[in-house]
């Protein structure tokens, strides 16, 4: 092998590597951002459960004070009403902040959808 072959499987070798390494980088970034959003989804589905059991003993509680049966139930609704546009908010808020390269990872459009995800952990 004289020179040129030296000088092309030099450059050759630098090639493949540079290809490698992005490969590899770009997979840890995805792995990264799955965790990430299984956390973030982790932590929604908490805030979620405690804003719900919130409204259920403020529920209670006002039942119990003697307020207004009409009254208790238009503050129920108002929260369950409030606790949905959350929801889609928070849905909303993941599918516009995800880069384009990441968003075949969000395979979800909707709460339902986006706990079930959590639950099968994206499988």
């Amino acid at each position: 092998m004289g020179p040129v072959g030296a000088i092309m499987w030099f450059f050759g070798g630098i090639f493949v590597y540079r290809i490698l390494t992005k490969i590899l980088n770009y997979g840890y970034m995805v792995n990264m951002y799955r965790e990430i959003l299984f956390s973030s989804l982790a932590m929604l589905k908490l805030a979620d459960e405690n804003f719900a059991r919130a409204n259920k003993v403020a529920r209670e509680t006002s039942e119990k004070s003697g307020k207004d049966p009409e009254k208790v139930n238009l503050e129920s609704e108002t929260n369950i009403l409030i606790l949905q546009t959350w929801r889609t908010l928070a849905i909303a808020t993941i599918k516009k902040m995800t880069p384009n390269y990441f968003s075949s990872l969000t395979e979800f459009n909707n709460w339902q959808q986006a706990m079930k995800f959590l639950e099968n952990k994206g499988k």
